[in-house]
């Protein structure tokens, strides 16, 4: 099975069907359309996205719980979803532009869009390397 990193939390905001969107910088996942990939958690945490845009809007037992499982998942195999589109965002303001940034839990403009749907988190997350772009992971480790 194709796979792609996230960095922790965007990985894990997957994981929970919280992130629909993954956006990058280039187009190089777009041969993804229609298949199924694994999403591999990176060991590493983008902990701006977690000091500055979310924890402070949580209470002590949140906070705990997140970082607990964000920690948990890195270095892992956690998830599987469909990639149903992949495009470029327009870089001026557009219809869906708020509905896209809420998904993708960031701002789209002129960014390369991933839209991941029948996101499945693994009953048991998988070890794994994971790897810039795009790399396969066995199939044999991956049950959904």
């Amino acid at each position: 099975m194709k796979a792609i990193t996230l960095w922790q939390p965007w990985a894990t905001f997957v994981e929970v069907g919280w992130k629909s969107i993954e956006i990058r910088t280039h187009q190089r996942l777009k041969g993804l359309i229609g298949q199924r990939v694994a999403i591999h958690a990176a060991k590493k945490i983008d902990t701006n996205c977690l000091l500055n845009r979310f924890i402070p809007y949580m209470d002590s037992i949140q906070r705990l719980n997140l970082w607990k499982h964000v920690d948990r998942c890195r270095g892992h195999i956690i998830c599987t979803a469909t990639v149903a589109d992949a495009r470029w965002a327009p870089n001026v303001d557009f219809v869906e532009r708020e509905e896209w940034n809420g998904k993708a839990m960031c701002e789209v403009a002129g960014k390369f869009c991933l839209f991941l749907e029948n996101i499945k988190p693994l009953k048991n997350r998988v070890p794994f390397r994971g790897r810039q772009g795009i790399f396969n992971a066995p199939d044999e480790l991956i049950k959904d």
